[in-house]
């Protein structure tokens, strides 16, 4: 309680001291980039140039990732062309700027998660930098090596290449950054559950901060203080973690406060002291709200209402547990959205920009034609009157073709970079696409016997599953939006949104209900209500609310039926196992989800299905039918589709997953797959 009053007292100096400096920073920031583009424009030094640049994509990495690529990409093939043999180090300071070039490309990858992108420039980093002998530079691409392998939970890879840093800074006598290698060392032991290796690699660290009188004291007494409670010491975790909180309190680092007060409840917790834990955990809750961080609000909430939980205090736990809630579905929309418009801004510029320069190469090929045309008729008709002028015209036509190469390979060089950069784009649309998607194994704890296979045509797929548990109540559904690749994929972000509205904050959940306002959205989201509107964009799709308890399902689609296959219940057995009846299909309402050309007057059915015990039900977009293969390149069907789903009811869910997998691949064989596929199959 102490800390809590120290922090009070300290409020109204606190919050002066972060606008200052947050102010400080922003204006030294802008002042800097400032600064360094000035000095650009004015400089015809092409080695400061390279330098200047590299500094301003460091400047702006965090804050604008994309044009700081842009800066160093530009950096990078100027010192290329400057650089006439890389294996021969003619001018030091040219092959520096150089590999500084592929450093800076390489961390900014990484930041962006290309970490195979990121490798391959950190290690042509690393291979010039062994050549200028420059043994702390070639220490930091070790260990920028040994991040990227960490970051891709290789970690025995990434140990090599801490161990290399180590050695050459501890032989360089770099004692602040043998204090970072320890740190990264320790990191990777303790993510292979080797603990005393990971102590002692953290007790080095201290030592030597402590010894020099610089780094953060705080990351290593905490991280000392996890590794222990790892371990089971809670006594000791306890001892270092608040050493932790007394190096924060000094600095007055408020976030680092918010952190570490919450592991030292965790720990009271693990020791099963709830008074203690919570008393901490408010701590944690009270800076969080005043530094407002919603991420540590939502969790000092949940372990809260866990800790309440276990001192059957369940007016509490509930009423903290609501906290969680809240906030949690405020983050989820608040980075739902800027994910979404964040997605449409890269690709609608990456798209524009990639249009224009595909325009512009195409007017200027057809310019340098032309201006060919007229040099061979003067040519000709040179010819004619004197020889001399002849070989002086085909000269010149040489000259001139050998520019125009140079050009078209430079703009056929911007153009793979654009085609790059687009690529990027969607590989970076496709982590988010998965990000909003409810994990497997979150859906698994409610559906403990179903399967989910989802096979995305392109990079990012149009096809979406929905999952949502209300109370007793589980709402799941697989959707087909109109399109694929990125088209589709921005439809089965307005979806997946529109349906978290229209379930978790609305809590609407009769499935007619739900596609009506579904319907309602999407016409709402494209414009489609306006009269001179002529989109057809939308979707298909099967919606299901299972109250697993009682056995019954009520389902709605909109042209995707739902297939169900009931137990045997006469108790025959073949073959020792259960037999089954024939497949039971519910049809679907013949109307879609959203286009302007129906009007948004649709009304859909409810269809109310009482289930037995071992009875399967399926979901499905029309993607698996629609795949062409076979020797004769022909379309699988629907009812080809339904034998399978019959003869594989003797099987584990799991294994019918592989099976549908493994059917539709050796169906397409070499052929491309022609829509995007999901198939949901649960057994209650």
């Amino acid at each position: 309680m102490m800390i809590f009053i120290y922090l009070m007292n300290r409020f109204k100096k606190i919050l002066v001291s972060i606008l200052i400096v947050s102010s400080s920073a922003v204006t030294f920031a802008e002042v800097e980039i400032d600064s360094l583009q000035n000095v650009l424009e004015n400089t015809t030094n092409d080695t400061l140039k390279i330098n200047l640049l590299n500094r301003l994509s460091w400047t702006i990495r965090n804050n604008d990732p994309q044009k700081a690529l842009k800066y160093t990409m530009i950096a990078k093939a100027m010192a290329e062309s400057l650089v006439t043999n890389i294996d021969t180090i003619a001018d030091s300071t040219l092959f520096k700027a150089l590999a500084s070039s592929y450093n800076s490309i390489g961390i900014i990858h990484k930041n962006l998660g290309n970490y195979e992108t990121a490798l391959d420039y950190y290690i042509k980093s690393l291979t010039m930098r062994e050549k200028l002998g420059n043994r702390r530079s070639v220490a930091g691409s070790y260990n920028n090596i040994g991040i990227v392998y960490k970051n891709l939970k290789s970690y025995e890879q990434a140990l090599t290449y801490y161990q290399k840093a180590l050695e050459i800074n501890i032989e360089s006598n770099n004692k602040l950054w043998t204090a970072f290698n320890y740190n990264n060392i320790g990191v990777a032991y303790q993510m292979l559950n080797e603990y005393d290796k990971a102590l002692e690699a953290n007790f080095n660290a201290l030592e030597i901060k402590k010894e020099i009188g610089r780094g953060d004291f705080s990351s290593s007494y905490n991280n000392i203080g996890e590794i222990y409670t790892q371990k089971g010491e809670y006594d000791k975790a306890l001892e270092y973690i608040m050493k932790a909180v007394n190096s924060v309190e000094e600095s007055g680092d408020n976030y680092g406060m918010i952190y570490y007060l919450s592991g030292v409840g965790m720990v009271h917790k693990k020791k099963g002291d709830y008074p203690k834990a919570i008393d901490y955990f408010n701590q944690s809750l009270d800076l969080a709200k005043d530094y407002g961080g919603k991420r540590e609000m939502r969790n000092a909430y949940l372990r809260l209402a866990n800790s309440y939980a276990e001192l059957n205090d369940f007016e509490k736990a509930y009423s903290y547990f609501n906290n969680y809630n809240s906030i949690k579905d405020s983050l989820y929309t608040e980075e739902s959205t800027k994910a979404i418009a964040e997605m449409r801004e890269k690709y609608e510029a990456d798209k524009k920009e990639n249009a224009i320069q595909i325009l512009e190469r195409d007017q200027q090929i057809k310019s340098l034609e032309i201006k060919k045309q007229k040099v061979f008729k003067y040519s000709f008709l040179g010819g004619l009157i004197l020889f001399g002028i002849l070989a002086f015209i085909l000269y010149n036509r040489y000259q001139f073709k050998k520019k125009a190469n140079k050009l078209l390979q430079v703009q056929k060089e911007q153009i793979q970079l654009q085609n790059k950069n687009i690529m990027d784009s969607i590989s970076y649309a496709k982590r988010i696409q998965n990000a909003i998607l409810i994990p497997r194994e979150e859906i698994n704890k409610y559906l403990t016997n179903c399967f989910i296979l989802y096979k995305p045509r392109d990079v990012v797929s149009g096809d979406f599953y929905y999952f949502s548990k209300k109370g007793d109540r589980i709402i799941i559904s697989a959707v087909d939006c109109t399109g694929h690749g990125v088209p589709g994929a921005f439809m089965s972000m307005i979806g997946n949104e529109l349906l978290n509205q229209i379930v978790n904050q609305k809590n609407i959940l009769e499935p007619n209900q739900i596609l009506g306002e579904l319907n309602d959205g999407v016409m709402g989201a494209l414009r489609q209500n306006e009269e001179d509107s002529d989109s057809i964009d939308g979707m298909d799709l099967a919606l299901c609310n299972i109250d697993l308890h009682n056995k019954t399902i009520d389902y709605a689609g909109a042209h995707n039926p739902l297939y169900i296959v009931r137990n045997n219940m006469d108790g025959k057995l073949k073959n020792g196992e259960p037999t089954f009846s024939e497949l039971e299909v519910i049809k679907a309402d013949k109307i879609a989800i959203g286009g302007a050309i129906l009007g948004s007057d649709r009304k859909f059915t409810n269809h109310t299905v009482h289930l037995n015990s071992g009875d399967a039900i399926y979901m499905f977009s029309d993607g698996y039918w629609d795949q062409f293969g076979g020797p004769r390149n022909k379309r699988f069907k629907s009812k080809k589709f339904k034998e399978i789903i019959l003869g594989i009811q003797d099987k584990p869910m799991q294994e019918q997953h592989d099976f549908l997998d493994k059917t539709i691949e050796d169906w397409r064989g070499d052929y491309e797959q022609t829509d995007d596929i999901t198939v949901i199959g649960i057994r209650v």
